[in-house]
Formats: C-alpha cells, structure tokens, sequence
C-alpha cells in the first residue's frame, strides 16, 4: 500500500434537499455526489439561488437534509437527521467556515475574534495564543490584532475571518463567496492569502464563487446545475 495516498476527509451521497412555498416543495439539491481528498482544494460554481450556500450548509451539519449521506473523516451521518451532540462537538474542530460577511463580533478586538473558536473547545494559553498571532502574521494584519473589526477594511476583516477558521487546524474550510464583498484586487488578494494558508495548513478548501479566475486557481472545479454537481 502506497503510505502517501490521500485519504478522503469529506465525503457526500445521495444529498437532497427542498423548500416548502406553501403547499409545493421546491427541490433545490437533487442529488449531490462528490469526495474531497485531505489537502485538496474544490470550487464549485453556479448561477445565484442554485443551492451552494444550502450545500455548504449541509455539509456543515447546520441544515438537515431530505436524504443523503455525509463522511467526516470516517464517520458516516444520516444527513436527514439531526446531527448528534458528538457531531456538533466536533465540527468546531473538524471545519472552519469562511462567509462573504465575515460575521466577525464587534466589541471583539482582533485578536479575541480569531481565538474564539479555540475557546469553544476549552483551548486557552500562551501556545494558542502565539498560533493565532502566527496566523494573522501570515494573513499581514498582525498589527490589527487590537483594534475592532470596525476600524478594519473589508479586506483586513477577510483576513481576520481566515485566521479565524484555521485557529483550530481544521480538515476541511468552507468557503462561502469570501470574496464577494470585495474589489477585485483585494478580492484577489484575499483569495492568493487562503488558498497558500490552506496548501501550508494541508487543509482541504471548498470555495463557492461566482468569479471563474478564482474557480480555476483550486485543484478541481464543479458546477452545481439543476439540482446536482458536475465536473467543470
């Protein structure tokens, strides 16, 4: 057996899902397919209202699905069931999530923000703290880390936001449009800043985007139509 295989950390099968508009369900996921290898990096594409934000979510355990199956590193879901307490234990772990709206907290200095997800975990210290500064070194906002995401850009507050989700050296990071409420050039940027983070951390990315440069830049590309995920 061949020790440098990649294994799988993020598997779906069969994912579904619909909406109720009154007495019509309106399917949005028709069955969604895919795996994602440790260290890869996925994009996945789609016209807006087509369902990326609803997989994300899916895959995140934060919505329950009509059918499907999910695989966090060997562990096998239902993903039409509420997620058990173990699951959502380990997801502060196991993921780290990216939004276009960075939902960073505003009476929290940098530095606070990007050491919350350890906190929930029970992780204090110097050794947690000298990791968050490290990333916000590498993210090139180190000199932010006491000021208040209001006094920040729109691309300094990314920034934070991605320290953030590699705080607790994820498997796996969603990204969902990180860089949709940016210029092109910081949006750029932004992108350059992850996608290097995420190869150094050997985390796996999944990026949903509109911006097709930034789609090209992963290792793997999909489109999510009609319902399902195929190959770009």
């Amino acid at each position: 057996m061949n020790d440098s295989k990649q294994r799988t950390v993020l598997q779906a099968v069969g994912l579904k899902k619909s909406f109720s508009l009154g007495r019509k369900a309106i399917p949005v996921l028709e069955s969604v397919d895919f795996s994602l290898e440790q260290a890869e990096s996925l994009s996945i594409m789609g016209d807006s209202g087509c369902g990326k934000s609803t997989l994300l979510n899916l895959l995140a355990r934060l919505e329950v699905a009509d059918a499907g199956e999910l695989t966090w590193a060997g562990r096998r879901m239902n993903a039409s069931k509420k997620p058990e307490a173990q699951v959502t234990a380990k997801r502060a772990s196991f993921l780290g999530v990216i939004y276009q709206a960075y939902y960073l907290i505003p009476e929290l200095t940098v530095l606070q923000n990007v050491l919350l997800p350890s906190r929930i975990l029970g992780n204090a210290g110097k050794e947690v703290g000298r990791r968050a500064r490290a990333l916000l070194e590498k993210m090139e906002v180190l000199e932010k880390e006491n000021q208040i995401p209001g006094n920040l850009s729109g691309g300094e507050r990314q920034r934070v936001a991605i320290a953030r989700a590699l705080i607790n050296s994820p498997a796996v990071i969603l990204a969902d449009e990180p860089t949709g409420n940016l210029d092109e050039r910081t949006g750029g940027e932004v992108m350059d800043l992850l996608l290097q983070c995420c190869r150094e951390e050997q985390a796996s990315l999944i990026l949903v985007t509109h911006n097709p440069k930034f789609a090209r830049a992963t290792g793997r590309s999909m489109t999510l139509r009609e319902g399902r995920l195929h190959e770009s």
